[in-house]
């Protein structure tokens, strides 16, 4: 799912799902599964027809938001699109546990993520986190309850189990300053590479 929006932006299609949407360039932090993203996002290009994605930037590595120094890492990219006068509209960093180097568990190292989204919102940019449920979904999001308390939407996605045969749920689930819309239920697609090995 955030993968399909994270492109839907970068090639400046009108609208995702009914949701008119604003174009313009997207950050993808993968810090877990950089090749699997790499099939994707061929995947989406071959389903729309869209070819050049020059507004998708992929970072195949991790960069840790509780750790200043690392994260000084993220500047010089993100000052060249700033130059460029071409900032990122959405950033998205998945998964976020593969993006901190302390324990999610624990409110001061979250506290510290945090404030390191709220920085990188300063330049303009939406945040997406992608962040895992516990074991027990009834519980919410795995982790410190600084996390849930700081954000301003969180957008819950379940899937069945099959994701080819069992639909995706996706829920707006908290939104601090808007109506909630009703759930999207979405289907995903086998799109062939024509790869051997994918």
């Amino acid at each position: 799912v955030a993968v399909d929006l994270a492109c839907s932006i970068a090639a400046g299609l009108p609208e995702w799902f009914g949701y008119e949407i604003e174009p313009g360039r997207v950050l993808y932090i993968a810090a877990e599964g950089s090749r699997g993203l790499l099939v994707r996002v061929a995947a989406w290009r071959q389903q729309h027809g869209t070819h050049a994605l020059s507004h998708l930037d992929i970072l195949p590595t991790s960069v840790s938001l509780d750790n200043q120094e690392r994260l000084a890492e993220l500047a010089p990219i993100l000052e060249a699109a700033i130059r460029k006068r071409d900032r990122y509209r959405l950033i998205v960093i998945d998964t976020l546990a593969r993006s901190m180097d302390g324990d999610e568990n624990s409110t001061p190292d979250m506290n510290r993520v945090i404030r390191a989204c709220e920085l990188l919102q300063r330049i303009g940019s939406t945040i997406l986190l992608v962040h895992h449920h516990g074991k027990d979904v009834s519980r919410g999001a795995r982790g410190s309850s600084a996390l849930p308390g700081a954000v301003e939407v969180q957008i819950d996605v379940e899937s069945g189990g099959d994701l080819l045969a069992a639909p995706i749920k996706v829920e707006l689930t908290l939104a601090k300053d808007s109506a909630r819309p009703p759930p999207l239920n979405l289907r995903a697609r086998a799109v062939g590479l024509g790869m051997e090995d994918a």
